[in-house]
């Protein structure tokens, strides 16, 4: 997978998907609870997530992409890096990515 002029390597590359969620939740003021409570998992997921002791199954990344308002791009590959954004994803509506 390459991001920009990157070449990001899931399990090779820092787990920015972890820090992109702690930071986000940093700036909502949101603790734990309620952020689980609201994406829809319980705590120890999110926790596990944002800890990136896991990674969530990959049907939920547009959904958690789409709740963080954040491109998935940014869960792979640093910020300093460019976003491109793939036909497929800007095709498709939160209302076609439902959980399962």
């Amino acid at each position: 997978m390459h991001c920009g002029k990157t070449k990001c390597k899931t399990g090779k590359s820092p787990n920015y998907l972890a820090r992109v969620l702690r930071q986000w939740r940093a700036r909502k003021g949101w603790p734990l609870k309620k952020v689980a409570v609201e994406f829809g998992v319980t705590e120890a997921t999110w926790s596990r997530w944002e800890s990136g002791d896991r990674f969530p199954e990959h049907d939920l990344i547009h959904l958690l992409s789409d709740f963080v308002q954040i491109p998935v791009c940014r869960f792979f590959c640093a910020v300093e890096t460019r976003c491109p954004i793939s036909a497929a994803t800007a095709s498709t509506t939160p209302e076609d990515r439902t959980r399962r």
